[in-house]
């Protein structure tokens, strides 16, 4: 019977055997695993992270250095870019655009890794490969951006309405009142 290996030492085997490089001048660059590499991992076990409670309601964690394997294999897409400096980066999207014109032949330094649909127009219309990984979610740029928006927006409003003069906070009634036309005032 063979030893089994760790889960770890399966996904890096796996991500290894399974990347490719799509898009690099490697031999240009100082750093040889520049580029954008595609991959995938197999997940065979996973640290746990709910805490069960035993009969007298006492939490008991499982050790985090021992791994759970899984009930099934979760195949995941990897997607990892390397700058010329050798530092790594997991991407959840990208784009691959020709930054010369419509038409043009791409040369070895027009290629241009993109993971900001805001910049799509800054290329020539063309044809592009994207790539994508449904796992990771970095956050959408359009709902932090409107999250952004909202938060600044009531914390104006709070700060507004807590700088009033005739604002009253001396009773516990007082503060419930304040606290009640807070919400409303932020209720849109």
């Amino acid at each position: 019977m063979s030893p089994r290996k760790s889960p770890i030492a399966i996904a890096r085997r796996a991500f290894a055997l399974s990347a490719v490089i799509v898009a690099s001048s490697a031999c240009a660059q100082p750093h040889p695993l520049r580029g954008l590499w595609v991959g995938s991992a197999k997940l065979l076990a996973v640290n746990e992270v709910a805490v069960p409670l035993d009969e007298r309601n006492v939490p008991v964690a499982p050790d985090p250095r021992v791994p759970t394997p899984t009930h099934d294999a979760a195949d995941i897409r990897l997607i990892v870019h390397v700058n010329g400096a050798g530092q790594a980066f997991l991407l959840k999207d990208v784009a691959i655009l020709n930054r010369a014109a419509a038409g043009a032949a791409a040369a070895p330094g027009d290629m241009a890794l993109v993971t900001d649909p805001r910049l799509y127009p800054e290329f020539p219309p063309q044809p592009a490969k994207r790539i994508a990984s449904a796992v990771f979610d970095f956050g959408d740029a359009q709902a932090t951006a409107a999250l952004d928006v909202l938060v600044q927006h009531a914390a104006v409003r709070a700060a507004a309405f807590a700088a009033a003069p005739s604002l009253a906070v001396a009773t516990p009634t007082e503060r419930n009142a304040a606290r009640a036309a807070v919400v409303a005032a932020m209720t849109p």
